[in-house]
């Protein structure tokens, strides 16, 4: 008669050689376990500081990011007409934005117009319009407005592609009276060359465009952004806000 296999035990013998294996890989583990605790921390805010800097960083996309190989009056004016939207509300509100900078950690998008694009909104206590490009609409809200530099600020809850002005500090200085400008105008391909002049504080803008709208972008021969057209004039001297009178009262830059 053949003898039964006995079982093996399902458990290991403390004075097993695999017992002291284990026990050092136990070890092992807690001493890792340890480790990252003390480092996670730093890690994560190292991580934080990258994604905040990232989002701070100027956009590869931006108009001076042409390159001076590429700072063609044409080159700069399809490259701002991507980013250019109809704004239309109630109230007669009706005009251009463009895209000036997003935030990707908070889904949001801000488009930079003319107060007076969306002054019949305000006038009736609203805050509510919509941006179309093409057969596609989205809708915005007023994020902020002020009188004194004309200009107003829309935001969108969602990130677009091909901001104008990511950076603050990626604007015109406009130090100097005359400028070489290029505002997107009615048509897809159509833009217009003008001259910037400062006069008293007030900037104007005289340009070849036969048609340009409120709220369009005003682009320096050196790819930055240099205004918002603010107030259109038969005389032909539009009213232009400089980009920076929106870092004094509407945005942080």
């Amino acid at each position: 008669m053949s003898a039964v296999p006995r079982p093996r035990p399902s458990h290991v013998s403390l004075r097993s050689p695999h017992f002291g294996a284990l026990v050092a890989a136990a070890a092992y583990a807690a001493a890792a376990f340890a480790v990252y605790q003390l480092v996670a921390p730093a890690l994560s805010s190292r991580q934080a500081v990258h994604e905040q800097a990232a989002a701070a960083a100027p956009a590869t996309t931006g108009l001076s990011a042409l390159g001076p190989e590429a700072l063609t009056l044409r080159a700069l004016a399809g490259r701002a007409k991507t980013s250019t939207y109809v704004v239309e509300g109630a109230g007669g509100a009706h005009g251009t934005g463009f895209l000036g900078w997003v935030h990707p950690q908070d889904r949001a998008s801000f488009f930079l117009t003319a107060r007076s694009v969306v002054a019949g909104v305000l006038a009736t206590g609203g805050t509510q319009v919509y941006l179309k490009q093409g057969n596609r609409f989205w809708p915005a809200r007023i994020f902020r407005e002020d009188v004194n530099t004309g200009l107003a600020i829309l935001r969108v809850g969602t990130v677009f592609d091909r901001p104008l002005w990511q950076n603050p500090g990626d604007r015109a200085k406009l130090t100097r009276d005359e400028r070489a400008v290029v505002v997107p105008a009615g048509t897809e391909a159509a833009f217009g060359e003008g001259v910037l002049t400062a006069s008293e504080g007030r900037f104007s803008l005289r340009t070849s465009a036969e048609q340009i709208y409120l709220g369009a972008p005003v682009v320096s021969d050196d790819g930055r952004i240099a205004g918002v057209v603010v107030e259109l004039s038969p005389s032909g001297d539009n009213q232009i806000a400089p980009v920076g009178a929106a870092c004094r009262k509407i945005r942080l830059c």
